[in-house]
């Protein structure tokens, strides 16, 4: 039967022994490659103390993703003229952008600003918010021009945490918020956006009578900054994860150094 793998403090208690041992006679071969096997082989279980420093980073890098969020919502407030240059016409859908856009940058300062756990009610917050911002966006715009663009990148900043809860929620979410217009006039509740003449597409807004070039460049703009801000997201992350798998990396460094290679015997 095999034995039950030692607890942190079992195998604390043999590292000191053990550290001892070394002490007394460091050239004990036996002490030393007992010391180093404890301090190079990592427990089967994660201890305590290593998920607390975990917590800990993840905090940082989610703080961090919340000021870059905070940034891009603000970002968003700079569309809302260049909705009215377009073409947009009806102030609701004007406004309602501007307020949500402002909304998400409110709650995206506020997950910024708490350093341990995080407000569930800022967290539902954003994310019902930003459902809401995709879902006026896919009708103004129809549902398959802007939303779901901005639906995929808004989900991979959530994915990126645990704290926003179960990814299929997130995705579900976010894709009836894209879709949400689209549902509604298959339906019969809302007039189409989409449909057909003689064989060619035609895309028309509610909001009011578009104007090319001026949406060409709107959307050239809009897809420069969603790109930008996506790329911005995940390169944090990746610096986040190098710099904790470098201290890591040079952690055990120091150990293996510390732990004398025994010498090889001669017969």
């Amino acid at each position: 039967m095999a034995s039950k793998p030692p607890d942190p403090a079992q195998r604390r208690a043999a590292m000191q022994h053990a550290g001892r041992a070394l002490a007394l006679d460091p050239s004990s071969t036996e002490a030393a490659e007992l010391v180093g096997r404890i301090m190079l082989e990592p427990p089967r279980d994660t201890p305590p103390e290593v998920e607390a420093e975990l917590d800990i980073i993840d905090n940082v890098n989610f703080r961090q993703q919340a000021r870059i969020a905070y940034i891009a919502f603000l970002s968003y407030l700079v569309f809302v003229p260049l909705m009215l240059w377009v073409g947009i016409s009806d102030l609701r859908y004007v406004t309602a952008i501007g307020v949500t856009s402002l909304l998400n940058a409110v709650l995206a300062y506020g997950l910024s600003r708490q350093r341990v756990a995080k407000s569930r009610v800022l967290l539902y917050g954003i994310v019902a918010s930003n459902v809401l911002l995709i879902a006026i966006l896919g009708r103004m715009f129809t549902p398959f021009v802007v939303a779901p663009g901005l639906a995929t990148a808004t989900v991979i900043a959530f994915a990126m945490h645990r704290q926003f809860g179960k990814l299929w929620v997130l995705s579900a979410a976010l894709t009836l918020g894209a879709l949400s217009s689209w549902i509604g006039e298959v339906m019969g509740i809302l007039n189409r956006t989409v449909s057909t003449v003689e064989g060619a597409l035609v895309l028309s807004s509610p909001a009011g009578t578009v104007r090319i070039p001026n949406l060409e460049i709107a959307h050239a703009v809009y897809t420069l900054v969603l790109v930008f801000t996506v790329g911005l997201l995940v390169r944090t992350l990746a610096k986040t994860q190098r710099d904790a798998r470098r201290a890591a990396h040079l952690h055990a460094w120091h150990l293996r150094q510390l732990v004398p290679t025994p010498s090889p015997t001669t017969g």
